[in-house]
């Protein structure tokens, strides 16, 4: 079992804006993890809704 845990920031970006809001996501994954030659190279793991 693989154990991943993310926090990230995000804040407003725009300067007519006197008071930005910020934002906090956190995140947990708990990813089954089994290592063979034919498995991809990428694990994606969505935090808030984006996987970029």
């Amino acid at each position: 079992m693989l154990h991943v845990s993310a926090i990230a920031a995000s804040c407003d970006d725009d300067p007519d804006n006197e008071y930005p809001a910020c934002h906090v996501h956190q995140q947990d994954w708990g990813v089954p993890v089994r290592l063979t030659e034919a498995g991809t190279g990428r694990l994606p793991l969505v935090l808030a809704g984006m996987d970029a």
